[in-house]
């Protein structure tokens, strides 16, 4: 058989198109005005499902070269290429260019908040390791985005999906 992926119609107030998804997603964009120099982030928690780390994340955009970015972290973090994983409380400095952008997750750590088992024997957890929290200062204007690739809301549902949303800075 054929899969439709979608269909759209030209209308008077421009184009309107609808997709076949399991889920829709959208995500708030903020005009480069608005981009600010100060945030906290806000991230869905770290969890684990059936042995799989779901990181809390969040990405700072650069709008300009020389962007000097200062992260006070709330989690332990993952080390990636050019970046040092964090401790808590630790205060961390990076340089980005023009649409660079710095990718920070919390790491596998802490202890379990919460457990429930789901679909057999596969758990799902929750763990003390969360970079809300943590204080993203710079000295130009940047986009910060937090990010989870599998949320899961409610916390007791087996199926998840990734989530993203544009913070506003302080």
């Amino acid at each position: 058989g054929s899969q439709n992926p979608g269909t759209c119609v030209q209308t008077s107030s421009g184009k309107r198109c609808s997709y076949n998804s399991y889920s829709n997603d959208a995500s708030l964009l903020l005009p480069a005005h608005i981009l600010g120099t100060s945030y906290v982030a806000l991230t869905p928690d770290h969890s684990t499902w059936a042995g799989t780390p779901s990181p809390g994340v969040y990405s700072i955009v650069a709008s300009q070269d020389g962007t000097t970015v200062h992260v006070a972290s709330t989690a332990i973090t993952k080390a990636g290429t050019g970046v040092v994983a964090m401790a808590v409380d630790g205060g961390y400095d990076f340089t980005l260019n023009s649409y660079d952008v710095l990718q920070v997750a919390s790491a596998n750590g802490g202890t379990n908040a919460e457990c429930t088992t789901l679909s057999g024997s596969n758990q799902l957890c929750r763990t003390n390791n969360d970079p809300t929290g943590s204080i993203i200062t710079t000295n130009k204007p940047v986009a910060v985005f937090a990010s989870s690739s599998c949320y899961q809301a409610p916390y007791n549902w087996t199926a998840c999906d990734h989530v993203e949303e544009m913070l506003f800075p302080l």
